[in-house]
This record gives C-alpha cells, structure tokens and sequence, in this order.
C-alpha cells in the first residue's frame, strides 16, 4: 500500500517555474500533466512552444513535452506527454470547509534534498469557475513572505485524501491576495480543464484504468493457466465478449454510483480490485445468460438480471457487511436475487456463502426492523435473497472435477459444466464439502 507522500510525488512534477500534475486520460498512449497557463508563458504572456516547456519528475527525469493545449480565457493549460505508466488519479468535487492538499515545487525550495511541500489546508469558497482555498499552515518564513514561499506553487494539484488513495480537486493558479497575507490561495477546478479538452477534441479526463476493462484480463483466473488452461481460455472469451459489448468501469461507475461500495466510498472507486472482481462478475453472468444483440449499458444490466455486487476495501469479515447492505436501497431485486460481495479480505474468509439462518444469526447481533428495509412489497431479504462472496466461484470451480477430466476440445462440455457450476453459486444451492 503506497503512502500518501509516495502517491503526492507520483503525481506531481516541475513544469518550467512552476508545477504540475499528471493525470491518465483515456488513452493508451499519452499522459497529460495539468497546470496553470501561466507556467508555460513568456513575459509577454505568449504561450511558449513545446520545446521550450521543461517538464521534470521528482527524481529528475526529464518529461518532452509532445503537445500543449491552454485555455483561451482562464489560468489553466493542458500538456500531452508520451505514457507514464502507473498514474491511477482520478477527480471529484469538494465541499466548503473540506480539509484538502496542497503538493507542488516552490521556487524557495528548489534545488534543496526535498525540493517539494505539502500544504494541508481547507475549501473556503467556491464559486463555477475558481475555488478558493486557505492554509491551515503558517506560509510565511523568517526567510521568506507568503508570496515568496508560494512562488513556483502555481500549476501545482490539490487533492482529496479518501482513506488509502488521493483524488484531485483542481490545479492551484495564484495567490487570492496580492501578498498572500491571509493564506488564501485560488485554484482552477477540474470544469476548466474539460473545456480545453472539449475545444481541442482531446481524449476525455476519465482515468484510463476506468475506460476499459481490458487492463484487469490478466488478473483474473491465473491459477487456471496451467492446470486448466482450457478453462481460462473459455473464461477469457465471456471477457472479450463483455469488452466488445463496449461494457467498461466508467458505464459501471456512472450507473450505479453510491451502490457500488459498502459504505459508499469514493476513494475505493480507484482500487484496482473493485474493477477486477466487477469484471470477474459481469463474466459469470453473461456465461449463464442468453446471447443478446444489445450493447452498453443495455447489455450489462440484461446479464446481471437479478443481481447486484458491493465492494468493502476493510480488512474485516465480510459478513459483517450484511446489516450495512440492509440499509441500502434494495427495491427492485425479486425473489431469488443473489447479492454478492467482494471484499479484501486476507486470510479468505470460511464462509464464502450464507443462508437464511447464518442470516438471522447476523441481523440478531445487530437488530434491524425489517420494515425499515427498502424492499419491494411482498420480498423478505432474508429468506428470499442468496448472500455470496465472490470468492465462492472460484471455490466451486476449482472444486468441480468433472472439469479436471475434460480434455481439450472439449468446448461445449467445459461451457455446461462451467455454466451449471456458476448457477449454483447464483442460486441458493448450499455447497458440498
């Protein structure tokens, strides 16, 4: 697990004076680094060319500079840099009084051991095109005033902590105050920088490891590869099945929103695990599923028909999980809906599957009336609902040994069996040992 100053200096870097944050758009082949516009100006205010932009990491590392991309009217601009591999940074909004970062290159600070600062401070206004921020930090030295100490700030990220991850708010551009004596300091929220990429037809700010589920293929049935190598091909195929239906994590993310973690959490939203098991879900269902002509959304809703799957990133026992999933929003879900969990959760956990009176035994530990479940009329969650954690599909396939004596060829064989196996997952069929 990377600390939090591990991630702040992945993310930033040096950008002429200044500073500045990389951000993975969709795309597979180039990085951005956010900044302000000034940054990458002359002192006549013209916007310098590519090759006149340096562009440094934390370590040195020079960055070329491939294409730039400012805003016509506000202090924000937008490099395009060869892929920097590894930039999971995604955005979201603040609220006032929201506790914030501050991480960037003062000029003051250059050229020493730790040329970087970090910078706690809190939203103090907000308005559609600025945001203003005030330090909870003294700025000023017995060396250098607010405006000094400040200087090479500008182009800098501001970020939201949300348990292990960072998220950033926007993109510092200058002090509020002329001297700064107040601590108050101005930054462009991430709206300005969708309207450069709109007016330049950029690929979009959606975070790469969102746009696709290509990237977490090779993280799902690894243990398959060499003791059932046609069983992870067949796998493999559902996924590329899914992929073509244009089925991604951001069409995932935007539909589901608050119900894809318990609790909701938006930093999980990052986590590579939350994303890999959605892929591994959306797989079982489409192989018990009907071949379909729609795409989409259209298409992972048809397949997903009944279920739902929440995610939890504590290192606690998943079925300590239920009462919080009582207190969800469940209307919709008919009898026989399977609910399935997929938590981080080291060692696995023994049970992988309740029933109805591992339930009850939960919901006594922790009473709920059962009328402030949100339901739909005439469904008992309890009894009609089936609890799995996603760990029992694999548990059953690794289990089934009609699988381990099918030979290769076998397809249509391997699909039924494979089929069947994960039926009984979805349905209230208890496992035996």
């Amino acid at each position: 697990m990377a600390r939090l100053e591990d991630l702040l200096t992945k993310y930033s870097v040096k950008v002429n004076e200044g500073s500045g944050c990389f951000f993975q758009p969709n795309d597979a082949n180039y990085t951005y680094v956010l900044t302000a516009k000034h940054c990458i100006t002359d002192d006549k205010e013209n916007i310098l060319t590519k090759k006149d932009i340096s562009v440094y990491t934390n370590s040195g590392t020079k960055i070329e500079v491939k294409g730039v991309y400012p805003h016509k009217t506000k202090d924000a601009a937008i490099l395009k840099v060869d892929l920097v591999p590894g930039i999971d940074l995604d955005y979201t909004s603040c609220a006032n009084s929201e506790t914030l970062i501050i991480f960037g290159y003062p000029q003051s600070r250059r050229g020493q051991p730790l040329e970087s600062d970090k910078i706690d401070c809190e939203v103090n206004y907000k308005k559609d095109y600025f945001i203003e921020i005030k330090s909870n930090d003294l700025l000023f030295t017995s060396e250098f005033t607010v405006a000094e100490n400040t200087v090479g700030l500008s182009g800098c990220g501001v970020f939201k902590k949300s348990n292990n991850s960072l998220l950033l708010i926007g993109i510092v551009y200058r002090l509020a105050e002329g001297r700064g004596v107040g601590g108050k300091i101005l930054l462009q929220p991430m709206d300005n920088f969708m309207e450069i990429i709109e007016e330049n037809n950029l690929k979009p700010l959606i975070a790469f490891h969102l746009a696709t589920f290509r990237s977490y293929k090779d993280k799902l049935w690894r243990q398959y590869s060499t003791i059932l190598p046609y069983l992870k091909i067949q796998l493999e195929d559902a996924v590329d099945g899914i992929i073509n239906k244009n089925v991604s994590p951001i069409l995932i993310k935007n539909h589901f929103q608050e119900k894809l973690c318990v609790p909701h959490e938006n930093g999980w939203l990052n986590d590579s695990e939350l994303w890999a098991g959605w892929l591994e879900f959306l797989t079982y269902c489409k192989l018990i599923k009907e071949e379909t002509q729609s795409e989409g959304l259209t298409f992972a809703l048809e397949i997903i028909d009944n279920k739902c799957l929440f995610y939890n990133n504590e290192q606690k026992d998943w079925t300590n999980l239920i009462r919080k999933i009582f207190d969800l929003d469940l209307r919709g879900l008919k009898p026989g809906a399977c609910i399935a969990i997929n938590s981080n959760c080291y060692p696995p956990p023994p049970k992988t599957k309740l029933n109805s009176k591992l339930i009850r035994k939960l919901i006594d530990r922790d009473p709920i009336s059962q009328s402030r479940i949100l339901v739909d009329q005439g469904v008992n969650p309890i009894t009609d609902f089936t609890f799995v954690h996603l760990l029992e599909f694999n548990e059953r396939i690794g289990k089934n040994n009609t699988l381990y004596d099918l030979e290769f060829g076998d397809e249509t064989t391997i699909i039924n069996e494979l089929k069947n196996t994960i039926k009984k997952v979805f349905e209230n069929e208890e496992r035996r040992e």
